[in-house]
């Protein structure tokens, strides 16, 4: 049961980035655009296989709190998402549009640009993960009765 829900979480991850980075990245160049799109699917289907599976485990045990760990699953596996979608974008953006600045003062900014988008990236991915982690454990619970173990009961 929880191979099957972390696949189908995976499947749902890469889809919505699908969705939202196809419209983030429109102003980019064919080919850095394909880059971006297929490196952030990936990312959103390896950290939503790896929160779906966690989850999906933890809601087969009894006493499992499962509302707080998967709202935490949720958060930290959209947080690392969210950073990384940002930080794609941001160097995909950067390196078509950007030119390396001339003063110093503007180099650090240009450095710093990197680090703050990843971080306002994650920070934005985990309030939305949370959100879903927090809807993922409510309908878990209320199919927590019909299914336990992989088996009807």
């Amino acid at each position: 049961m929880s191979r099957l829900g972390a696949l189908l979480i995976a499947a749902l991850a890469g889809s919505i980035d699908w969705w939202i980075v196809s419209v983030a990245d429109q102003a980019l160049p064919p080919g850095e655009s394909r880059l971006v799109l297929a490196g952030t699917v990936l990312l959103a289907a390896i950290t939503g296989y790896l929160v779906g599976s966690a989850v999906f485990a933890r809601a087969e045990r009894a006493d499992s709190y499962l509302g707080a760990f998967a709202t935490l699953a949720g958060g930290v596996g959209f947080g690392l998402w969210g950073a990384g979608c940002a930080l794609a974008l941001t160097v995909g953006y950067l390196g078509v549009y950007g030119s390396w600045p001339e003063g110093l003062l503007d180099r650090v900014l240009y450095l710093l640009a990197y680090p703050a988008f990843s971080a306002l990236g994650g920070s934005l991915g985990a309030l939305l993960g949370m959100v879903v982690g927090a809807l993922l454990a409510g309908l878990l619970t209320l199919a927590r009765p019909v299914v336990r173990g992989g088996r009807l009961s």
